[in-house]
């Protein structure tokens, strides 16, 4: 959804190149660990955006593994910064919103503990390189689109939803696709130098699950909420919106559904 926003509204100051693992489209090029760098040579700044989301603990477990295949290619090119997208999974659920030097670090899955795991070995691999690329660590909230709530939209039927005793229904901060390109741009303009070692990337306000899903229109069905769901996970974003100001989309159920419709891949329901 990124790619789709800057095939429509060009970055100024840099040309997104896009690596797939396998087909490449016109403006990508397909690169696997260990392939020539040839086509990599003009690359300046690196965005990390492949991890894995799911599987065995064993599986996830590679997301370590992946983060230090990206800081060693980034050292290979000579790169100016890196940015690291990582998850809000690795915080603890709090009912307050959670800033990035809360010291709140215990991820309540196996996934949350995967990512916390490959942010402890990129900052490893950077405390060793002191000539090393700037580096920031980017701590995303939910992306509209592209979480468990839109899997199951786009997979049609009801959506279930947990109830929990206040009769209300998850709330979580999330991030609009727009807004997560503009966040990239804003921070690729920063001398690496200046821009932050961590970060929470999401909308200033959380947004209730219910209120996205009745903006699709779906049908959803209520369930008691298990002991161990979460019912808010919001992050503070203090620190990113004195980077970036107000990203309007991503606090708001209705443009945030609106954003994710206008830039989502062709193909997608």
């Amino acid at each position: 959804m990124v790619r789709r926003y800057w095939q429509l509204h060009p970055p100024c100051g840099f040309l997104p190149l896009y690596q797939f693992r396998n087909c490449a489209p016109a403006d990508g090029i397909r690169w696997r660990d260990g392939d020539s760098m040839d086509e990599l040579a003009s690359v300046s700044d690196l965005v990390v955006l492949w991890g894995i989301t799911s599987g065995t603990t064993r599986e996830l477990e590679g997301n370590a593994d992946l983060a230090q295949k990206a800081l060693r290619l980034a050292q290979s090119l000579n790169v100016d910064r890196v940015l690291f997208c990582s998850s809000a999974a690795v915080y603890a659920p709090h009912p307050l919103p959670i800033r990035e030097d809360s010291g709140k670090l215990k991820p309540a899955n196996d996934y949350g503990r995967s990512k916390l795991d490959a942010e402890s070995a990129v900052q490893h691999w950077w405390a060793g390189h002191n000539n090393g690329p700037g580096l920031s660590i980017l701590r995303l909230a939910n992306v509209v689109g592209a979480d468990g709530l839109f899997a199951s939209l786009q997979r049609g039927g009801t959506i279930y939803l947990d109830r929990f005793v206040s009769g209300l229904g998850p709330v979580r901060s999330y991030i609009a696709p727009g807004d997560l390109a503009r966040v990239f741009e804003r921070l690729l303009e920063l001398s690496p130098d200046d821009i932050p070692g961590v970060l929470n990337v999401a909308g200033r306000t959380p947004i209730a699950m219910q209120d996205l899903a009745e903006q699709t229109q779906a049908e959803i069905a209520w369930r008691p909420a298990p002991q161990s769901a979460v019912p808010l996970m919001s992050l503070d974003t203090g620190r990113l919106c004195a980077i970036t100001g107000g990203l309007g989309a991503s606090g708001d159920a209705a443009r945030a559904i609106a954003d994710w419709r206008r830039w989502r891949t062709r193909g997608e329901t």
